[in-house]
């Protein structure tokens, strides 16, 4: 709770100091024309699946850059990667994005100008995953998804209720839009927004050799008296 110095309560229950994930994906080719000269990829606790989306999303990024700047840029490894999927980053681990502070000016007197608004999840600290819709209708043992994305059984789906809880269940089985839990969640209404945190066809993908890096080479033959 966020309480002022008379007692009144400002915010109730929420999550005050969750920050969104740092995310300047689009904002690489300034960074590097600023001098950055490496790019670090978020890692801590996360699993092999967000390491190859993530870094598959960024190192695509770059590349567009470099082919369109080759006299400027150049990559620091040999090689050229080929990927068997199309990264995303809202299919792996995130709390949202934000780029934080990075178009923000400071003032004659030292205070910052532009503060971003939206820098924190203040409704929960989990991951949300992906918008995939809003929930066009309810019924006893189902629910119906208007939007469209392909789900498949045993994604990760959830929503926040009345009370801006946070709701998380399973698909358990999946007929196009119409989705079939174990047990439908309690508080699930028409209209509200639908995100998946857990995408089963996505991690099927990552399961198997996503990325392959092969480095050119020039061969040079001449023929000797046994041979080549």
């Amino acid at each position: 709770d966020l309480v002022d110095a008379d007692g009144h309560v400002i915010e109730h229950q929420r999550h005050l100091l969750s920050l969104k994930d740092m995310c300047r994906i689009d904002y690489l080719e300034q960074l590097a024309d600023a001098g950055v000269v490496s790019f670090k990829i978020e890692g801590r606790l996360k699993d092999v699946d967000y390491v190859k989306n993530v870094v598959a999303a960024y190192s695509q990024r770059l590349d567009e850059m470099i082919h369109r700047r080759s006299t400027e840029y150049q990559r620091a490894s040999l090689g050229k990667v080929s990927y068997s999927f199309t990264p995303c980053l809202a299919k792996t681990f995130n709390r949202g994005f934000t780029d934080y502070f990075l178009h923000s000016t400071v003032d004659e007197k030292g205070r910052l100008q532009g503060r971003r608004t939206d820098i924190a999840s203040f409704d929960t600290p989990k991951a949300l995953g992906e918008y995939v819709g809003k929930v066009k209708e309810t019924h006893r043992s189902y629910f119906i998804v208007a939007g469209v994305a392909s789900f498949s059984n045993g994604d990760g789906l959830c929503f926040f209720d009345g009370h801006t809880e946070l709701v998380g269940f399973r698909g358990n089985r999946v007929e196009g839009n119409h989705l079939f839990p174990l047990k439908m969640p309690l508080g699930l209404q028409s209209g509200m927004a639908l995100y998946r945190n857990k995408d089963v066809a996505f991690e099927k993908l990552m399961n198997g050799e996503t990325a392959q890096r092969k480095i050119s080479i020039r061969m040079a033959l001449r023929e000797v008296a046994d041979g080549f």
